[in-house]
């Protein structure tokens, strides 16, 4: 039943060298991913949190479109979450999402998270003018380095939103094409922007 849960939580379960550090997994979602599979309550996921020794932090997902689209699904989101001993926070997508939501509403959450895993592929010479769930297996592209210099523009435009609490979480995926000078686009990226990778 909480197979889907990240596997952040069973890994930082497993962590024996860090006895000590506090346990966390800040993107828990409670909607099942799979077709026709039942989800979790926030009581539940809150039962599965103390039983495991990890505090969960629990994303809604959207903020003009998805789950959460306005301030009446952000307050149910809130409301269903209210007495639980879990953070609350909102995955959110693209850029016009804080036209969607009320600042008021927008601030009792604990943060706002942002990651560049859904790719507007709408730009360049090999771009598909759709958007790409670049976690899903099969997912290429024709050219490697084009898409990795959009790739890493995209990111920078995610990294750079001005939120109150941002998590940041922009993952380097696998090797999209088969060619290695994406790794090196993303070695200048970081240097040249100073960002730090822990």
């Amino acid at each position: 039943m909480f197979k889907y849960l990240t596997s952040l939580t069973l890994v930082a379960v497993c962590l024996s060298a860090a006895d000590d550090l506090p346990r966390v997994d800040l993107h828990i979602h409670l909607d099942a991913e799979a077709k026709g599979a039942k989800g979790v309550t926030p009581s539940e996921a809150a039962a599965l949190s103390k039983k495991l020794g990890v505090r969960f932090g629990v994303l809604a997902a959207g903020g003009c479109g998805g789950e959460i689209r306005d301030d009446k699904t952000l307050e149910a989101f809130l409301q269903s979450m209210e007495g639980q001993p879990m953070w609350r926070g909102l995955q959110v997508y693209g850029f016009g999402w804080p036209n969607c939501l009320s600042a008021e509403n927008l601030g009792k959450l604990d943060y706002v998270a942002a990651d560049a895993l859904v790719f507007p592929d709408s730009s360049g010479p090999h771009a598909s003018g759709r958007s790409v769930w670049l976690w899903l297996p099969g997912v290429t592209f024709a050219d490697p380095q084009d898409f990795m210099d959009r790739y890493v523009d995209f990111n920078l435009r995610v990294l750079a939103q001005r939120m109150g609490s941002i998590l940041g979480q922009t993952v380097i995926i696998e090797n999209k094409g088969g060619a290695d000078g994406a790794i090196g686009t993303w070695q200048k990226v970081i240097t040249d922007n100073k960002i730090e990778i822990n």
